[in-house]
């Protein structure tokens, strides 16, 4: 068995906000009916914000992450999956509990900038990791969200087959209830939120944790002097450097 931390492909944060008619609700902010603002793709840390800035104003942060599969063998079969996410606490407000409730969630797209709504809302939340996790408030520590035995992990499990980029957005309980009842009835932030994760050039980068292991592989020299060999399972590789006279 193995385990391999695998190092970020991109990271970049969009920034959602509404606050005119008829724009002016918490779930036209995360549904993407108001303005967003991309965010930068390289930074010590990245915000998401949920804030009730009054007047029928709202802003909402959501963090795009994403990690090249070719880091675990192609033969290797995975058992365990969990995004590793690091609090940085500079600015760090918190109004509302469910603010530090967190979901991973699957992005629908492989990119490597923001680019509006088309990233900012390429996202499927049925596809998640399976329950909320409460962020840490203190700087530098280890938020682990474990993709047990969710759908989360079965889309890892097939971009690792296919070859591909697992990709993910993280969202607050706040934003995540909203896009999952999609009528207005989540609850909404009632003041400012904020909070940080460490970027790609923070103290600890995220990383996406990988338990795996590979079939067994055994190497042994024969000759074949007559006859014929059959082979009932398995495969044999021959060495190029062999011949034979």
């Amino acid at each position: 068995m193995a385990v391999v931390d695998l190092s970020l492909k991109a990271i970049f944060q969009h920034r959602f906000r509404a606050g005119s008619s008829p724009n002016d609700s918490w779930e036209a902010t995360v549904e993407g009916n108001g303005s967003i603002q991309n965010g930068g793709t390289s930074a010590a840390r990245f915000d998401y914000l949920c804030n009730n800035d009054g007047g029928g104003a709202f802003t909402e942060d959501r963090i795009y992450l994403s990690f090249d599969m070719t880091g675990i063998p192609a033969d290797a079969t995975i058992s365990a999956v969990s995004l590793l996410l690091y609090t940085d606490d500079l600015f760090q407000n918190i109004t509302d509990s469910d603010y530090m409730k967190s979901r991973i969630v699957k992005s629908t797209v492989d990119a490597t900038a923001p680019n509006g709504a088309t990233t900012g809302n390429a996202h499927d939340v049925s596809v998640n990791n399976g329950s909320d996790v409460t962020v840490s408030q203190t700087d530098d520590a280890e938020n682990e969200f474990d993709f047990g035995s969710s759908n989360l992990y079965d889309y890892v499990v097939a971009q690792h087959a296919a070859g591909g980029v697992a990709a993910f957005y993280h969202m607050s309980k706040l934003v995540f209830d909203e896009l999952v009842a999609g009528d207005g009835s989540a609850t909404d932030p009632s003041g400012q939120n904020r909070n940080n994760f460490d970027g790609d050039t923070g103290t600890n980068p995220p990383k996406l944790r990988v338990t795996f292991t590979v079939p067994d592989k055994v190497y042994t020299e024969f000759k074949i002097l007559g006859g014929t060999t059959k082979v009932l399972s398995g495969n044999i590789k021959i060495n190029k450097n062999w011949f034979l006279i």
